[in-house]
């Protein structure tokens, strides 16, 4: 459809496809589309070796960061001013969690990781900056209730609804409201909001899993090992 449908001469244009790859091995549809084209770019070295293992060149465009917006706090007192105003105890310690509220995220295991975390640890709190409920993924009141997670504990998990509540609408104010972040999902195809967490000087908690290694390793955040499947 994309080729055929614009009805363009490709005869004086170029065909160029940019596209993240979460996984492997690559559906046989795809690879064809990627034969059709004169370049293909992805956005991990990890879809560059995908593409390869199908026998397909493809070059690296790996996205960035603008670290004009994307800065560390400027002080305590601003982080203590933001917890303030969302309800988050100045002192506490947030895990927070950047994600699409989708079924690939593992949000399940986000909450079993803090849940384990905290137990003890009665200044821990969780920050999802996502919503509570989605047709395209999970409904984490309820799934709060079939982990068994008890009451006290929910309490200490806030949503990003609470900083729109507040007037704090940007997401750097977001980031710099946590110690850390754990985005973790069982395949991404990069991970922007890993190194947008970096920027911002809050350590990125990722799978060592498609580009999470690249964006990790090395020691430039914490890698979660991986499910075996």
């Amino acid at each position: 459809t994309l080729y055929n449908a614009p009805r363009i001469d490709w005869s004086t244009r170029k065909f160029i496809i940019v596209t993240p790859i979460d996984g492997t091995p690559l559906h046989p549809d795809w690879a064809k589309m990627a034969g059709a084209a004169d370049a293909i770019f992805t956005i991990s070295k990890f879809g560059v070796e995908a593409f390869r293992q199908e026998g397909v060149r493809a070059h690296l465009l790996q996205p960035g960061v603008d670290t004009n917006e994307f800065r560390a706090a400027e002080s305590p007192e601003e982080i203590a001013e933001l917890r303030a105003k969302v309800g988050l105890p100045v002192n506490a310690f947030v895990i927070g969690s950047f994600m699409m509220n989708q079924g690939r995220k593992a949000v399940p295991k986000v909450i079993e990781y803090f849940y384990e975390f905290a137990r003890d640890k009665k200044d821990a709190y969780l920050w999802l900056d996502m919503e509570k409920t989605s047709p395209a993924g999970w409904d984490i009141p309820n799934l709060l209730t079939q982990m068994k997670v008890p009451p006290e504990f929910q309490k200490r998990i806030f949503y990003r609804e609470a900083a729109f509540l507040a007037g704090i609408g940007g997401l750097r104010e977001r980031y710099i409201l946590c110690d850390l972040t754990a985005q973790l999902a069982h395949r991404e195809g990069f991970g922007l909001p890993n190194i947008e967490s970096m920027a911002c000087k809050v350590p990125a908690t990722v799978l060592d899993w498609c580009s999470g290694s690249e964006i990790a390793g090395g020691g430039a955040g914490i890698l979660v090992r991986r499910i075996d499947y």
